[in-house]
C-alpha cells in the first residue's frame, strides 16, 4: 500500500464523530442476521482506530462483507470518502484477501472473464441479434460498444447487448464491439485486492479500443463505466498510454440520442418504477439520465421507490458480496423485492446487468410476478 494511501486511511478514520448515522443505512450491517457493530462502517473505523490491519483475519472478514455500495459516504457528518477508504483498503489486501477472491482473481488472470469461458464465448450473444444492418465488429468505428463480463456470458442478460445494439444500429450510429479481444473491466479484482492485475486487463482494453479510432467509448455495465471514466485515468496516468476516447454509459448515450431526435417512441403500458445502481448512481452521480428516458415514452405510469436516488438500497450484488457472503447477499435482495412491491409496479427497471440479474433472482424465489427490464430493454421494446 503506498504511502499516500496509508496516511489517508489513517487520519479519516480518526475523523469519525461516531454519531452512527452510516450504521442506519448500511445494508450489510442492517440486514446482517449477527448485526455485530464491527461489520458497520462505524465499526470497522473504530477496528482501523484500534490498529487493526487487513493482515488480521478479524478486520479482513469485515471489510469484505461489504456491498461497496456508498450509503455511508452518502450520510458521513464528517465527509469521509468511505467508497475511496474500504476500496483502497481492498487494493492493499491482495497477499491476505480471502481465498475465494483468490481463486476468482486466478479464474481472471487465465481466462480474463469471471466466468472461466474462452474468449469467443464473449460473441455468444450475437447469434441472436436481429434487424441489424451493419457488422457489429469492425476495424474502424466512431463508437465502441464495451459489453462486460455479465452481459456477454449470462444467458439470462444477454437481451441487454442485444437490445443495445439494436438501439444503436436503428439510430444510425457507426459503433464496434470487441469481441473475443475484449478482457475483463478489472473492477472485479480491484475490488478483490489485485489492483496489479487489474491493470493488465485496463492496458489491454485501452489499446484495443484506441486501436477502433472511436471517439466514444459507451457500455453498459456501471461498473465497467466507473472504471473507464475514473479508476483507468488514475492507474494508467504514470504510463505511456493515454485514453483517446470519452466514456457514456448507456444511460447517457440514450438520452443524447432521444435529444438529437435519433430515436421516436410508441410508447409502454406498465406501472413502472426504477432501481438505481450503486455503481451508476451513488459512485458516478448519474439519476437524471436515466428518468429523463423514462418520461419521454408515453404510457408509463412512473413511481419512484421510497428509498431513491442517493437514499436507493443497494440490489445485494455489489462489492463481490455474492462471493463472499451469498447468504448475505440473497438477504439484501429479498428486502429489495419487498420495497419495489411497495410501489405497486408490474415492471422494475434498472440500468446495470448485475442489477437485474440479482433482483430477477430474488423475485423468482419469492414467487413475485414482477418484470424486471435493463433500461435498454425498455427502450428498444418502446420504440417505433
Amino acid at each position: 500500500m503506498k504511502e499516500k494511501t496509508k496516511k489517508f486511511i489513517e487520519e479519516e478514520s480518526y475523523i469519525c464523530a461516531r454519531c452512527g448515522y452510516c450504521d442506519t443505512v448500511c445494508p450489510t450491517y442492517n440486514f446482517n442476521k449477527d448485526r455485530w457493530e464491527s461489520v458497520s462502517p462505524r465499526g470497522k473505523l473504530t477496528l482501523l482506530r484500534r490498529g487493526l490491519t487487513v493482515k488480521d483475519p478479524e478486520f479482513l472478514d469485515k471489510l469484505f462483507q461489504c456491498a461497496l455500495c456508498g450509503a455511508c459516504k452518502e450520510v458521513c457528518q464528517t465527509d469521509i470518502d468511505l467508497t475511496k477508504m474500504w476500496l483502497d483498503l481492498r487494493k492493499g489486501a491482495s497477499s491476505d484477501t480471502l481465498d475465494s477472491l483468490v481463486k476468482f482473481n486466478d479464474i481472471l488472470n487465465k481466462s480474463h472473464n469471471i466466468t472461466d469461458s474462452p474468449g469467443e464465448d464473449r460473441l455468444r450473444w450475437t447469434r441472436r441479434v436481429r434487424d441489424v444492418s451493419q457488422e457489429l465488429i469492425k476495424e474502424k468505428a466512431d463508437v465502441c460498444y464495451f459489453v462486460g463480463c455479465v452481459a456477454s456470458l449470462f444467458p439470462a442478460t444477454n437481451t441487454i447487448p442485444q437490445s443495445f445494439a439494436r438501439i444503436m444500429d436503428k439510430a444510425g450510429i457507426d459503433f464496434t464491439i470487441l469481441g473475443g479481444g475484449e478482457w475483463c473491466c478489472g473492477f472485479p479484482q480491484m475490488l478483490s485486492g489485485f489492483p496489479g492485475d487489474a491493470e493488465k486487463q485496463i492496458t489491454h482494453n485501452v489499446e484495443l479500443i484506441n486501436k477502433t479510432g472511436a471517439k466514444t467509448l459507451v457500455t453498459t455495465c456501471p461498473g465497467c463505466y466507473r472504471v473507464f471514466k475514473e479508476e483507468y485515468k488514475e492507474i494508467l496516468k504514470e504510463g505511456d498510454i493515454r485514453m483517446n476516447f470519452r466514456v457514456l454509459h448507456s444511460t447517457e448515450f440514450i438520452e443524447g440520442l432521444i435529444k438529437d431526435n435519433k430515436i421516436k417512441f410508441k410508447g409502454f403500458e406498465g406501472n413502472v418504477t426504477y432501481h438505481d445502481p450503486c455503481d451508476l448512481g451513488r459512485n458516478s452521480g448519474i439519476y437524471d439520465a436515466p428518468r429523463k428516458i423514462i418520461e419521454n415514452i408515453p404510457g408509463i405510469s412512473f413511481k419512484e421507490l421510497v428509498d431513491n436516488k442517493e437514499e436507493c438500497v443497494c440490489c445485494g450484488a455489489g462489492g463481490n458480496l455474492g462471493i463472499t457472503s451469498p447468504d448475505l447477499s440473497t438477504e439484501i435482495s429479498r428486502q429489495k423485492i419487498l420495497q419495489i412491491k411497495e410501489t405497486g409496479a408490474d415492471t422494475v427497471i434498472s440500468a446495470c446487468q448485475t442489477c437485474k440479474r440479482n433482483i430477477r433472482t430474488a423475485a423468482m424465489k419469492e414467487k413475485e410476478k414482477l418484470k424486471v427490464l435493463d433500461i435498454t430493454e425498455l427502450v428498444l421494446e418502446a420504440m417505433e
